[in-house]
């Protein structure tokens, strides 16, 4: 025990042992507190590790921290463990769940055999359900790991086994997600990294082809056999393959889009699946992303992604819809460049919009619009000091308010005397923006965009001086 002696009995003064005790103190106070939270995934481990019918046990997720405890651990079953063991395991494990010492429900378990598990579940109609079908995920051959719910069966198999395994599990009746994956290797990183993160191994996986069958889907024969053939395409890197809904699929970063793009097009034409949507996609993890829908919609509307891999283009982000619709996005590029690059492909004319967000304004309507979209739009960000990011259609326009001086507000009587001068409002809705708050000018009358505002003083102020 460390015995503190009292202050010195001066006011004001702390001898330097009463210091250093009261620090000691508070190191075993702090410790003490610590002590208090149980980590409750290591002891569940220990104790399932003594269960009837599990030969070993081990934390999958702990969770604890210096307030509380929490996580996910995983027992493997003995071999051949018959259903009334099992169905005495799982009631202890309820027990255990539900009583004080296991923290009151704060861990999960699941148990199986070699990485094919079940989630015990909080009530015994849906652990009976999970467990029949367990028994029959565990015995397909191809399924490498995976995890059984009651309602739903998420497993990993290799590419080359997928169909096969994909068939096995479809006449179960429950949900389906079934990761394929090229190799070994990235099979079990991605069993791991799931357990790390998540628990549930539902995570994706942008190195997985992801087949999903929700309960009642009874995909198309020309689906189903088109999803299986992205399994050996070498310009796919994985996706997400919902058989009853629609499919994404991920192409590498280095291959070319628009080329890409149009051979899937064409296989979908050539299999009757144009209407079946079907969407393709790259990310190079840097910030730009590239988004093509392919069906359905007019295929030749696909020609105009040919301008962004021309040797001379900027990277820039894209997106491009099933109605013809393109979005553009690179801030550090002028958009009158953009501008000039988009219009530069004969396929930009047949788009119903287009999007530019570059340097230093945003435009937004149909090919023929732009440019002088783009000159209203520059006039507009050149007109006032007090006017930053400018955006405008048509019919639309918005301004966000900002300050010369970084550290001062904007000068809300400047900002209405310049967008008045301007003209930019008439014959549109225009909104007039400032940090999180918001006013639109409907008919040359301003107001808040939502009157609840609580700290929008700029923004009424300008209210105020544009309605006076």
């Amino acid at each position: 025990m460390i015995r503190c002696a009292r202050p010195a009995a001066a006011a004001g003064r702390v001898s330097l042992r009463s210091a250093v005790c009261g620090v000691a103190a508070a190191a075993l106070l702090v410790g003490a507190l610590s002590g208090c939270v149980r980590n409750i995934p290591v002891d569940g481990a220990s104790w399932l590790a003594g269960r009837d019918g599990v030969i070993d046990a081990e934390v999958l997720v702990d969770g604890t921290g210096a307030w509380s405890s929490s996580g996910l651990i995983r027992g493997e079953l003995e071999p051949g463990i018959d259903d009334t063991r099992l169905a005495a395991l799982v009631a202890e494990i309820h027990d255990y769940q539900s009583s004080g010492q296991s923290g009151a429900g704060a861990l999960a378990v699941r148990l199986g055999w070699d990485r094919t598990d079940f989630a015990v579940d909080s009530d015994d109609p849906g652990d009976a359900v999970a467990i029949a079908t367990w028994r029959e995920v565990a015995a397909i051959d191809g399924v490498h790991s995976g995890v059984v719910y009651a309602d739903e069966v998420r497993a990993r198999t290799l590419r080359d086994g997928a169909p096969a395994v994909f068939d096995a599990l479809a006449r179960l009746d429950t949900g389906i997600r079934l990761e394929a994956f090229v190799d070994e290797q990235d099979l079990e990183a991605d069993r791991i990294s799931d357990d790390q993160a998540t628990g549930n191994g539902g995570t994706t996986n942008p190195l997985a082809l992801e087949y999903l069958r929700a309960v009642g889907c009874v995909p198309e024969d020309a689906v189903r056999a088109f999803v299986d053939s992205l399994l050996t395409r070498e310009d796919m890197s994985g996706g997400t393959a919902d058989l009853c809904a629609g499919v994404t699929i991920d192409v590498p970063a280095e291959a070319p889009l628009s080329i890409v793009a149009q051979a899937l097009r064409d296989d979908l034409d050539s299999r009757g699946l144009t209407g079946f949507p079907v969407q393709a996609m790259s990310d190079d993890g840097y910030g730009t992303v590239r988004f093509a829908a392919l069906t359905p919609g007019d295929a030749a509307r696909l020609d105009v992604l040919e301008v962004f891999e021309r040797p001379d283009a900027p990277p820039v982000s894209y997106s491009l819809g099933t109605e013809g619709d393109l979005a553009v996005t690179e801030y550090g590029v002028p958009t009158a460049d953009l501008l000039a690059l988009v219009l530069s492909s004969p396929a930009a004319v047949g788009l119903a919009g287009i999007g530019l967000e570059g340097d230093p304004v945003a435009i937004v309507g149909p090919p023929d619009a732009l440019p002088g979209l783009l000159d209203e739009a520059l006039a507009l960000d050149a007109a006032s000091d007090s006017f930053g990011s400018v955006q405008l259609g048509p019919d639309f326009g918005l301004v966000a308010l900002q300050s010369p001086d970084p550290t001062g507000t904007p000068d809300v009587e400047a900002a209405v005397r310049d967008l008045r001068a301007s003209g930019a409002t008439e014959g549109r809705v225009f909104s007039v923006r400032y940090a999180a708050f918001q006013a639109d000018i409907v008919d040359g009358v301003a107001a808040l965009s939502d009157p609840g505002y609580v700290g929008a003083d700029v923004v009424a102020a300008f209210v105020e001086a544009w309605n006076d």
